[in-house]
């Protein structure tokens, strides 16, 4: 089981889009995959086909010390194809402070995985905007922290930041931080070269797939749907589909014993790879319930 955490200190980056089309696009590619959601906004789940009532059971109230929850108990399964979902729901804003009190909080989302009866090949983590419980247990459990990079300006700032609280997580146990360009413009040019010339001066390595701006992203996200459910035929799935397939190889390249650094300037890589599209993606229809609090969005 290979874990990859997507995080950032601050929102407005495209997370939840890359958390939850990056998990869509494993399972596309035949890969069994869970995506957890931790960010208590719960729109990773959302955009999955979940819409959890606000006291359903969810990622939270397995991570609490006195749960008697396991994983297993809150995982919708069978979502779509190879896609199962642990859901997020607004009440985790309160858990995520109690568990800042626990002193083995970094261990709580490690130890949710272990517990699975059957693991899945990856585990894709979404965690909230900003370095909390949640954050750290992700980035503590995670083989790969991916932190969206926005082409914009100021896009830079905090990254740092994470990579200092990454660093202290990971407490010497191995593992890779990598930036994904996010909201890449190709008419903007100029801040373009400005934002790649930025990267390029960086020690964390930039994966080669950028992210359009693109609105029929922000229309799928309005329809609470993926982009491959809603526009199965545009371009930017096969985007998707590329990051899925070149963080997975990434994850196959490193180890946690071993991990081999690689410059940012392959920012500067064109976007290469066929796109896989293994399996039929649609509104989903129906779907096995981990527990009660849940129903399938509809078309």
């Amino acid at each position: 089981m290979k874990t990859i955490a997507i995080a950032t200190i601050k929102g407005g980056v495209g997370k939840t889009i890359v958390s939850a089309h990056l998990a869509a696009g494993l399972a596309r590619q035949g890969h069994q995959t869970l995506l957890l959601d931790l960010d208590p906004q719960g729109h990773a789940t959302l955009l999955s086909g979940i819409d959890a009532h606000p006291e359903a059971f969810c990622v939270g109230d397995v991570l609490l010390r006195e749960s008697q929850l396991k994983l297993q108990d809150v995982i919708v399964r069978n979502l779509h194809p190879n896609l199962d979902v642990a859901p997020a729901v607004i009440k985790m804003a309160a858990q995520e402070r109690q568990l800042y009190t626990w002193a083995l909080r970094l261990k709580t989302v490690l130890r949710a995985l272990e517990s699975l009866p059957q693991e899945p090949d990856v585990v894709v983590i979404d965690c909230p905007p900003h370095i909390g419980g949640f954050t750290e247990a992700a980035l503590h459990a995670a083989d790969l922290t991916i932190a969206p990079i926005p082409a914009l300006a100021g896009s830079i700032h905090g990254l740092g930041d994470l990579e200092t609280t990454w660093l202290e997580m990971r407490d010497g146990r191995g593992g890779e931080l990598a930036g994904v360009i996010n909201l890449w413009d190709q008419r903007t040019s100029v801040t373009n070269g400005v934002v790649l010339d930025m990267l390029h001066k960086l020690s964390t390595p930039i994966l080669q797939t950028r992210i359009p701006k693109c609105e029929v992203i922000n229309q799928a996200a309005l329809k609470q749907m993926l982009v491959f459910q809603y526009a199965p035929t545009h371009p930017v799935t096969e985007v998707f589909d590329q990051l899925a397939k070149e963080t997975w190889d990434r994850l196959m390249r490193f180890s946690l014993s071993e991990v081999a650094q690689i410059s940012a300037s392959e920012a500067y890589g064109s976007l290469t790879g066929e796109s896989s599209t293994d399996g039929e993606w649609h509104v989903p229809v129906e779907a096995t319930l981990g527990t009660d609090g849940y129903s399938i969005i509809q078309e």
